[in-house]
Order: structure tokens, then C-alpha cells, then sequence
């Protein structure tokens, strides 16, 4: 019998998990960049620009809705107290309850992200965009992926000055059925 030994480098996990892109724009409306999106969204003072929303009666932070061309898949915007006005530092990608958005129609057939991460897609399909530098959970139902930065020398945090960056993706029966994604509220 021979064995055969290869030497492989040893790539600390954490160092690959610092080299990994975080997701900051779906279909050009990136985070943490102000009026980034205002091509898109139009203007935040427009008559026809969604009113600052948020889950519970004068909650905070807030949140602005808008919808794809069908109003089946739902995009909030989220806007941190004190932030400037149109600037978004997280956001949230998911199927509305009821079935269609009431949100602002985009001229969109679906959201998706810059790395093309996108609702209905697979756990192992996103694993292989992403990589496997993320912590799982199970709630119900439900699957967990998450992607968290707190280095600060990332350059997703330098660039927005935000202490932490955390991606939340939410797989039932094997697809993705919401993400939400953003800066740590500082």
C-alpha cells in the first residue's frame, strides 16, 4: 500500500470569509450610496414616491415599498434615522403577503442582486456565489443563511463608514423565498 501526501496551502476560514463580496444593489439600487437609485426610484419628494413605512406604529428605522411590474415580489428600501434623505442602508427582497405588492411598480419582471442572487433560486446555487462563509440556522420551516463583515478594513465597510454588514437569506422547501441585506444601524 502507498499513500500519497499532497501539500495543499491551509487558507484560514476567516481570511477567505474576508475576501468575500457582500451583495450591496439589486437591479442598480445600491446601499449605502446616496441617490444611487434615484434614476430608478425617482425622486424621494415626487407625488408618486412611496411614504416612509415601518412594521410598527412610529417605529424606526423606516422603510420605503416598491414592487416589481407584477407586484409579485416586494422590495423595501430601509432608511436609518439621521441618514440623508434617499439614502438606504438595507434592504429586503420578498414575496408579499396577500400576493401582490401594494408597493411603487418598478418596470422590473424580478429583483436580483448584483451577483445574481434572486428569489427561487437554491441554497446550493447561492452557496456557489457565495461561498460557505456563513452561519446556518432553522426557524419553523425555515432555512437561514447568513453572511456577516465586521472587519473594518472590508471594503463594503470603508466605503459606507457602517461598523457591520450582515446578509440574511431565507430558503422553504430548498428555495429562496426572501433576503434581506445591509449595514449594522450604527
Amino acid at each position: 500500500m502507498i499513500a500519497i501526501l499532497t501539500l495543499q496551502p491551509t487558507v484560514r476560514v476567516d481570511a477567505a470569509c474576508r475576501a468575500w463580496r457582500a451583495a450591496t444593489d439589486v437591479n442598480g439600487i445600491q446601499i449605502g450610496m446616496h441617490g444611487t437609485g434615484r434614476a430608478i426610484l425617482g425622486r424621494w419628494d415626487a407625488p408618486d414616491y412611496p411614504r416612509p413605512e415601518s412594521d410598527e406604529p412610529g417605529a424606526e428605522p423606516t422603510f420605503v415599498r416598491f414592487a416589481t411590474r407584477d407586484g409579485r415580489e416586494e422590495l423595501r428600501l430601509v432608511h436609518y434615522p439621521g441618514a440623508v434623505v434617499d439614502d438606504y442602508d438595507a434592504l429586503e427582497v420578498r414575496r408579499p403577503a396577500g400576493g401582490t405588492s401594494p408597493g411603487k411598480r418598478l418596470p422590473f419582471a424580478q429583483f436580483a442582486t448584483e451577483r445574481r442572487i434572486r428569489l427561487g433560486m437554491t441554497e446550493r446555487d447561492l452557496i456557489a456565489l457565495l461561498g460557505a462563509c456563513f452561519t446556518r440556522e432553522r426557524k419553523g420551516d425555515a432555512a437561514l443563511l447568513t453572511y456577516r463583515i465586521a472587519d473594518k478594513a472590508h471594503p463594503a465597510l470603508k466605503r459606507s463608514g457602517m461598523p457591520a454588514y450582515e446578509a440574511t437569506y431565507e430558503f422553504r422547501n430548498g428555495l429562496l423565498a426572501r433576503f434581506a441585506l445591509g449595514f449594522e444601524m450604527p
